[in-house]
C-alpha cells in the first residue's frame, strides 16, 4: 500500500541543506523530483555532497547533490541545489534585491497599513 507526500520529502532536502548551510547561508536555488513511492513504514536517509565551488556577482556559491535512500536503498528523491555562503574573504552574502514591483507592493502595503493604524489610535483617543 503506497503512502506518499511528496511534497515533505522535498520539505525534508530543503530543511537538511538548510540546516547545512546555516542562518548566514541562502538557498539560491532548490531542485527535486520525487521518482519512487513511500510506503507505510519506509525510512529515508537523506545525504549529499558539495559538487562544486565557485564565486559569482559577488556571492560565495557551493553546489549541491542531495538524495533521499529508502531502506531498500533505493533513491527515492534526488536534488540539486545551490547556496550562497559567507566567506572569511568576501564577507557576508550579499542578499539579492527584490524585484521592483514587489518592493512598490510592499511600500503601498506598509504604508497602508500605518494609515489604518492611526486611525485606530485616533479613534480609542477620542473614543469613538
Amino acid at each position: 500500500m503506497a503512502y506518499d507526500y511528496g511534497v515533505m520529502r522535498d520539505c525534508w532536502l530543503s530543511q537538511f541543506l538548510t540546516d547545512w548551510m546555516g542562518d548566514d547561508g541562502w538557498l539560491v536555488t532548490q531542485s527535486s523530483q520525487i521518482r519512487k513511492f513511500n510506503y507505510i513504514g519506509d525510512s529515508h536517509i537523506i545525504t549529499g555532497e558539495v559538487t562544486g565551488k565557485r564565486i559569482e556577482d559577488g556571492r560565495c556559491l557551493v553546489d549541491i547533490e542531495m538524495r533521499g535512500t529508502n531502506q531498500r536503498d533505493t533513491v527515492t528523491c534526488p536534488a540539486t541545489a545551490t547556496v550562497a555562503l559567507p566567506s572569511r574573504e568576501h564577507g557576508p552574502v550579499p542578499l539579492p534585491e527584490p524585484p521592483a514591483d514587489l518592493q512598490s507592493q510592499a511600500t503601498a502595503l506598509m504604508l497602508r497599513h500605518n494609515e489604518l493604524a492611526a486611525e485606530r489610535e485616533a479613534a480609542r483617543r477620542t473614543g469613538s
